[in-house]
């Protein structure tokens, strides 16, 4: 299934959602590609989300193109073009409304580079566009891209703090 098509489909749930509890505020967030494709809902703006939670996000496209992930086009990202339509980076360069969108990023201090690096640039991005708030990227010591999440289901974990926070002050 194509990326394009992914992003038609969690947006499709998300509105599905949205619509059985409209009076509830909507959260939305992902780890890796999750957050990537969380960030395609928001940036589709099909939904009124309150939050959205970023850990160790996939923003950029342009490098997976040419990675062992699209091997045989398995993502269909044959073209910049293409990557570039579902590149959250190169879309919040885009004139459209985001105008007090929330967000939470979280990466770990052993992930990746690529993973690092592209955290860092989309705070960059999101807190030089007008109207939205972003706090700093929150840097987790000793987490590398798996145990970011692993640990926190445990309510004295830091990154389950810094979420549960993050929910109560926008919700």
């Amino acid at each position: 299934m194509s990326l394009a098509e992914q992003v038609r489909q969690v947006e499709a749930a998300v509105v599905f959602i949205h619509k059985r509890h409209p009076d509830r505020p909507l959260f939305i967030g992902g780890h890796s590609a999750g957050a990537h494709l969380a960030m395609m809902v928001v940036l589709g703006n099909k939904a009124p989300i309150a939050g959205t939670i970023l850990l160790s996000g996939v923003f950029d496209l342009l490098p997976i193109r040419a990675s062992p992930v699209n091997e045989n086009n398995l993502l269909g990202l044959t073209t910049e073009e293409d990557a570039l339509a579902v590149s959250p980076a190169h879309l919040l360069s885009l004139p459209q409304s985001l105008a007090q969108k929330k967000f939470l990023v979280i990466v770990g201090e052993r992930d990746a580079p690529e993973f690092r690096r592209q955290s860092r640039e989309f705070v960059q991005l999101i807190q030089r566009r007008d109207g939205l708030t972003v706090g700093d990227l929150h840097t987790i010591p000793d987490r590398d891209h798996f145990s970011l999440c692993e640990y926190s289901v445990y309510p004295q974990d830091h990154v389950a703090q810094l979420l549960a926070e993050f929910v109560q002050k926008t919700a």
